[in-house]
């Protein structure tokens, strides 16, 4: 009689049910598109300044019962968050159009005042 169990009273957990699946590649392209998740995350920080954000990461299965088997199907979606959208300030003026100056603010007359070098500044 031999010690090795047979399959049929194999009871194995589901983490080593996934690494079976697909003989490990289930395993492997879970562990990419995490790491290809996280990795998208930290360069929204770094490019947006995004600290708190949120991705995710979603493993179906599908089973299909038939001739007294099972036809399995593993799909894998991630979902990264997405750069802020850029924002522009603009006031209304009087005909209701956004202008990017505020209309209600004066505005200064200035003038470029140019003099050659040790030269005195003007009388005021």
């Amino acid at each position: 009689m031999s010690d090795v169990p047979s399959v049929a009273n194999v009871r194995p957990n589901f983490l080593q049910f996934l690494g079976r699946f697909e003989n490990g590649e289930l395993v492997e392209r879970l562990t990419d598109d995490l790491r290809e998740l996280v990795a998208k995350m930290e360069q929204l920080e770094q490019d947006h300044g995004v600290q708190q954000s949120k991705g995710e990461l979603q493993l179906t299965l599908k089973l299909n019962r038939k001739k007294g088997g099972y036809d399995l199907t593993a799909e894998i979606k991630t979902k990264a968050p997405k750069a802020p959208a850029p924002t522009e300030f603009m006031w209304a003026n009087e005909h209701n159009s956004l202008v990017p100056e505020n209309p209600r603010q004066q505005k200064f007359a200035f003038q470029e005042v140019v003099r050659g070098r040790g030269e005195p500044r003007g009388e005021a």
